[in-house]
């Protein structure tokens, strides 16, 4: 879906990227420590925490590039899904189909010119 456009007297107003993208950040799970993240492309930047008390994960990954598949390794083996959201020049905090999560690892589509999210739900 498109960005949603606000009306204040005879403006239209509409947040920017950088709002939803903020929001998106606030997906990682409250009181969770930051984890060690790489990647094999200097175009895909992450960042990833987890909250192991409650098994709950979220991986950021910006794409400066153009889409390209990714396979996230190293995730805790019980996972079996996660729920991935994108923003980007046309979406705000969209949620995509669900990921499939299988052995600590998961093959993907990851958006061009995006920041991507995933993240699992509270076992």
């Amino acid at each position: 879906g498109q960005l949603q456009q606000f009306q204040r007297g005879n403006q239209r107003l509409q947040p920017a990227q950088r709002f939803y993208n903020l929001k998106q950040f606030n997906l990682a799970p409250a009181g969770s420590a930051w984890i060690p993240a790489q990647s094999s492309s200097g175009l895909v930047l992450p960042a990833a925490c987890a909250d192991l008390s409650r098994s709950v994960y979220a991986v950021h990954l910006v794409n400066n590039g153009a889409s390209r598949p990714v396979t996230l390794a190293g995730l805790p083996a019980p996972l079996t899904q996660m729920s991935m959201y994108v923003t980007d020049e046309k979406r705000g905090l969209e949620k995509l189909e669900p990921v499939t999560v299988k052995n600590g690892s998961a093959q993907f589509t990851l958006p061009g010119q995006a920041l991507a999210t995933l993240v699992n739900t509270i076992q």
